[in-house]
């Protein structure tokens, strides 16, 4: 027993002096002024990143394990650390496993980052960086060997094991210059938190951010692992993501659209939007079986420069078998129905999305809104079509296509065109009161009302990244055919030219009110006004061609008295 007692005591006593040396080597540790070590620290980040680091503090203390903490961190682009910062970290926080540091292994307990703020570019070519950061990522040659699928061995990363990663208020900035023009997007407030993050193995990870919008509107989750070993490919798992179409913000989503189009939305959006991945490996490799989703509903929108909004919008995107497929698209649009589908196919050397929408009865006094009393408005219900595709390598938005419209029904145009066209017709002073004067009941009638009535008809049309490019149209009604090419813009502006030709019976009742006329006849007897349709689509003005009138005149009437004088 004394033997035993005396044991117990000496156990105690040594386990005290282990204390009291732990406790006189970690008081030593916390005791030092890191910042002293401040150049040194610098020093040695500037060689990791590739470019100049400058910290506002180093301190290190406890917090359940060593903890170090950097503040203010900032990676500049040149070399003496003068220009703006390219990447900066407002604190980070790393608290050591002190078991494993004994154990010579990099064990955290945790990793926290706060007011990060990161640009990632994408080159021309493809290839995407982290600005700031020019090295590349180390190759350990102590690690373990794996081996590839295809039988090749290629380093395994370091044994690091990060237990929980917490960023905060982070900022991720991107910019795609293989568009053109570049795309520039900003995702902010990121608050993410990883699991268990290790080099070697996959790790899960949730955050929420910031997209397009002024609050936390998306929330993802899934499990990652990082390829950055040679031969190592990244795979996502298991990724979802949620948002609230609602809460995208028109004032961020707006400059994206007016560079392209000209386009903008007048109200927020509508509708929520979800997408599922299964799994995504980069560099790419073969599809196969489902492999992920992206439905939206009750989806809503309003474009500034269309009266009607888009309303009950349903998406349904589906991914399989080295395809990527709109299955179901449909919107009530302009009191009709639209609807569309399309797919991409992966298996292309430059993929693209190839789509087709198709437009039923849709009301142009709902897209353009009702006429006013001072404004050449259009009223009638039109069908349409778009089959297109758009390039992935230049982003989503620049899209072409081509399609048709008709307008089976006919249209009412709130406006006089055959009284328009003569009316300037400057060259022949008061024309339209000549002709009134002049011109039976029947035919005076044809240029006192206000309303011009459009047969059925259709146009061809291009589209374009601000418009409608309008490569052949056919307008026609009782009186007269009009017929050319032109553009339509999506901020409602037209431009169309061509030729108006006359009804040949209106025609020669016009000739013999007013001869000078007849020198615009053809050999049909019909009049052959050339003119631009040039304004808006609720408010545009008719212009002639009056200088190529003037010299077909001019024309005719020397080739008349040469004939004369040869007779």
């Amino acid at each position: 027993m004394p033997r035993i007692q005396m044991i117990r005591k000496l156990l105690v006593a040594g386990g005290a002096v282990v204390l009291l040396l732990v406790v006189i080597c970690l008081a030593v540790v916390f005791s030092l002024d890191l910042d002293r070590y401040r150049p040194q620290i610098e020093t040695k980040l500037t060689s990791l990143v590739g470019n100049p680091v400058r910290l506002g503090s180093v301190s290190i203390g406890w917090e359940r394990g060593i903890a170090l903490k950097l503040e203010d961190v900032h990676v500049f682009s040149d070399p003496d650390a003068t220009a703006f910062p390219v990447l900066k970290l407002g604190e980070a926080s790393i608290t050591f496993d002190l078991v494993s540091l004994l154990k010579r292994r990099f064990d955290f307990t945790s990793v926290e980052l706060r007011d990060l703020d990161v640009h990632v570019l994408r080159a021309p070519q493809g290839r995407v960086k982290v600005i700031g950061v020019t090295t590349e990522v180390p190759q350990t040659e102590t690690g373990p060997v794996a081996t590839s699928d295809a039988g090749d061995k290629v380093s395994m990363p370091p044994p690091i094991l990060v237990r929980r990663v917490h960023v905060v208020n982070g900022t991720l900035r991107f910019t795609d210059n293989s568009t053109t023009p570049p795309m520039e997007l900003e995702v902010n407030r990121i608050d993410a938190k990883l699991s268990n993050v290790s080099l070697a193995q996959p790790f899960t990870w949730k955050a929420k951010c910031a997209f397009l919008s002024e609050q936390q509107n998306l929330e993802a989750s899934g499990t990652l692992q990082l390829g950055v070993g040679e031969g190592q490919k990244t795979v996502l798992e298991h990724f979802s993501l949620a948002t609230d179409l609602a809460q995208i913000s028109i004032s961020k989503i707006n400059p994206l659209l007016q560079s392209r189009y000209g386009l903008a939305f007048s109200q927020p959006m509508r509708g929520t939007a979800r997408a599922h991945l299964e799994r995504f490996v980069f560099p790419p490799e073969p599809l196969s079986g489902p492999v992920g989703s992206l439905e939206v509903r009750e989806g809503g929108f309003t474009i500034e420069q269309i009266a009607s909004p888009v309303t009950d919008m349903s998406l349904v995107v589906q991914a399989r078998e080295n395809k990527i497929e709109i299955s179901s698209l449909a919107a009530q649009f302009a009191q009709g129905k639209v609807k569309g589908s399309g797919f991409i196919d992966l298996r292309e050397i430059e993929p693209k999305m190839n789509f087709s929408i198709l437009a039923d009865h849709l009301s142009l006094e709902h897209l353009l809104g009702g006429a006013r009393q001072d404004e050449s408005g259009i009223e009638g219900l039109i069908d349409g079509s778009l089959r297109g595709f758009f390039p992935l390598k230049e982003g989503a938005l620049s899209l072409a296509g081509e399609g048709e419209w008709a307008f089976p029904d006919g249209l009412v145009l709130h406006m006089n065109l055959l009284r328009e066209v003569f009316d300037r017709l400057a060259i022949i002073p008061a024309l339209v009161q000549t002709l009134k004067s002049r011109l039976s009941k029947e035919y005076q009638e044809k240029f006192n009302v206000d309303k011009t009535f459009i047969y059925p008809g259709r146009l061809l049309y291009r589209l374009e990244p601000k418009g409608l490019e309008i490569s052949e149209f056919r307008f026609a009604s009782d009186d007269f055919e009009f017929s050319g090419q032109g553009r339509i813009g999506f901020d409602r502006g037209v431009h169309l030219r061509g030729i108006f030709r006359i009804d040949p019976e209106l025609s020669q009742a016009v000739i013999r009110s007013v001869n000078e006329l007849s020198y615009l006849a053809q050999s049909d007897g019909r009049l052959q006004i050339p003119i631009e349709l040039t304004g808006r689509l609720d408010r545009f003005m008719v212009i002639p061609d009056v200088r190529g009138i003037a010299t077909q005149i001019a024309a005719q009437k020397a080739g008349d008295l040469l004939n004369q004088l040869l007779r």
